[in-house]
């Protein structure tokens, strides 16, 4: 991402061996689900709605609703899957299986498949 993050700005960081990138939380909030390459390699970010973040407060129900997000190959037995919000939850295109937060297929024809992590 060019430019600069003013600090305090909350972010997600993606790294291989060649690249690292930063990922500001107003964008991934706002995308929900982002599609990018980090060194040559495709990554997908999932930041699903209504997440509370626990390091906003000392306790969590003082917390905000800012998110949390989740960093993935979208890569599933070598056949890249394409991702999209749908009726508020995160699908993928090919099959309609709902993923959540921690890239593990919750319901649909993929049920309990998992990412692997970035």
């Amino acid at each position: 991402m060019p430019g600069e993050i003013s600090p305090m700005k909350k972010v997600v960081g993606v790294r291989t061996e060649q690249e690292m990138k930063l990922y500001t939380y107003s964008i991934t909030s706002e995308q929900r689900v982002l599609h990018d390459e980090v060194g040559g390699k495709p990554i997908v970010i999932f930041h699903p709605e209504e997440m509370t973040s626990a390091m906003d407060n000392r306790t969590i129900h003082r917390s905000r609703d800012d998110g949390a997000t989740g960093v993935f190959s979208p890569l599933l037995d070598g056949e890249k899957l394409e991702y999209e919000v749908n009726n508020g939850e995160i699908t993928d295109k090919n099959t309609n299986s709902t993923w959540n937060i921690s890239g593990r297929v919750v319901l649909g024809p993929l049920e309990s498949e998992q990412l692997q992590t970035r």
